[in-house]
């Protein structure tokens, strides 16, 4: 095996005419014109790339080929290595940190990372979070037409643009499909996605790194902020002044910024009133469960790319077993559709039913929410829906809410901080106190323990 600077880059050189005929020349110029072979080290092949996101997108979608040209190169395997360049292309490189350009691939399934001068990086869009593959139904018409509308003129009416509902709607698919769409309707356009979570990490290390002013730099010369699950700001009381004033420079330069939320700003705890208000100057849209023909689109826009398809009764099967969470319909499709592969035997709704025991045990367990159970206890005591979670304390208001909490947590199993937060906003204390005071008086009062015996069955038989 050859090691001199020559013998490497020539040998490159063939590996590289190999990729331009697998890879096609389209990605080939895309993702491989840039690229470098280093060195050799142990049985590896150091190959230089321009950024991480090249790292990223070669190491997913073209490792078979590029090991296929290794090895009819070399005649032998290779493992690759990566390493990003320190010298790049003139406009690969920042020269004046001053001047904050982020760099964004014009390449659509990856044009979604805004990689920095100094070559970090913050988390990518998925390249199947796309609005083409968002099914639209009618619990999200609204919110997908917002979306667009967003796109279309942005940081004009629909800034923010705030998108709540439970787990697994399509809250990020939604979000994400808005970056896509603005990266391809103006290729230049500088998208940051961050959870929130990571937005409170990057402050932190910021402090911590007495570097505060690099990260307000990068947030507020982006063209999009998106900003997944805001509700975990909650109680984050130096992240939120930070986030208050990136919203503030954003919004007053007209750059768009889009939120994610598992319910509305009003209803968080422990977020600033500032930052409520803010969020709900612009629109607030809300992504509720897919009814049942949407259902069945999304199973069948899913099974598109995947190996075998499933009969249109197994499809409907699993529409009428799983109602509430798009991801988990999705990953009783992917089991499924896994099991048919394998040809083992025929799949009908018994085989069904046995394979995805689990996953309908658990959604047919979550298929009564804590509002239901409110509206149900209020309704059978008597009280306004809004008692549930108002201050108020008088003994007719405050039983029967104390009752609602019991049979949430006995009945979901729902953490009592959620509880509290689902009542109004009471800390974890106040939830243990009425499970306990409830608890003692149905062993004491045999009336007390029939009536609510019946709330549970009553709510019990809205699960099937």
């Amino acid at each position: 095996m050859a090691n001199d600077a020559l013998s490497i880059e020539e040998s490159w050189n063939d590996v590289l005419e190999a990729l331009r005929v697998t890879v096609g020349p389209d990605s080939y110029q895309r993702w491989f014109s840039q690229t470098v072979g280093l060195r050799h080290e142990e049985g590896s092949l150091i190959l230089g790339v321009p950024n991480p996101i090249h790292e990223f997108w070669i190491e997913s979608n073209f490792s078979a080929q590029l090991k296929a040209a290794l090895t009819g190169v070399y005649g032998q395997d290779f493992k690759v290595r990566y390493e990003v360049l320190k010298v790049q292309k003139p406009t690969e490189v920042i020269e004046d940190e001053e001047e904050f350009t982020p760099q964004v691939s014009n390449d659509a399934p990856i044009a979604s990372e805004v990689v920095f001068g100094d070559g970090s990086q913050w988390k990518m869009l998925n390249p199947d979070f796309k609005m083409e593959n968002f099914v639209v139904g009618p619990g999200c018409k609204f919110a997908q037409a917002a979306a667009r509308a967003a796109v279309e003129k942005p940081g004009q009416a629909f800034n923010p643009l705030l998108i709540h509902g439970g787990v697994g709607l399509g809250k990020t698919h939604l979000m994400q499909a808005i970056g896509h769409s603005f990266l391809e309707h103006a290729p230049g356009s500088r998208v940051l996605y961050l959870t929130s979570e990571q937005f409170a990490n990057e402050f932190i290390q910021g402090i911590q790194k007495g570097d505060t002013e690099r990260l307000r730099k990068r947030l507020r010369r982006v063209d999009v902020l998106l900003i997944d699950d805001i509700q975990f700001f909650a109680g984050k009381d130096a992240t939120q002044e930070e986030f208050f004033h990136t919203y503030n420079v954003l919004f007053d330069a007209k750059k768009q910024i889009v939120l994610t939320s598992d319910r509305p700003p009003c209803e968080i705890r422990e977020l600033e009133n500032r930052l409520v208000s803010r969020f709900e100057s612009g629109l607030t849209t809300e992504l509720i469960p897919p009814d049942g023909e949407t259902r069945i689109a999304i199973l069948r826009n899913k099974m598109q790319d995947m190996p075998c398809k499933l009969d249109e009764e197994l499809l409907i099967y699993i529409a009428r077993r799983i109602r509430s969470n798009v991801r988990r319909l999705e990953g009783a499709l992917t089991r499924l559709v896994s099991y048919k592969s394998l040809g083992v035997d025929d799949l009908d709704e018994s085989k069904a039913e046995l394979l995805l025991k689990d996953i309908i045990s658990e959604e047919e367990g979550r298929n009564l929410s804590i509002s239901q159970i409110q509206k149900h206890v209020a309704e059978d005591f008597d009280i306004r829906l809004g008692d549930m979670s108002s201050r108020q304390r008088p003994q007719h208001i405050a039983m029967p809410r104390q009752v609602a909490m019991y049979l949430v947590r006995d009945m979901l199993k729902t953490p009592l901080k959620e509880i509290g937060r689902s009542f109004g906003g009471r800390d974890h204390g106040t939830v243990i106190h009425a499970c306990k005071a409830i608890g003692q008086r149905l062993e004491r009062e045999e009336d007390f323990r029939h009536r609510i015996a019946r709330i549970r069955a009553e709510l019990e038989r809205l699960e099937n």
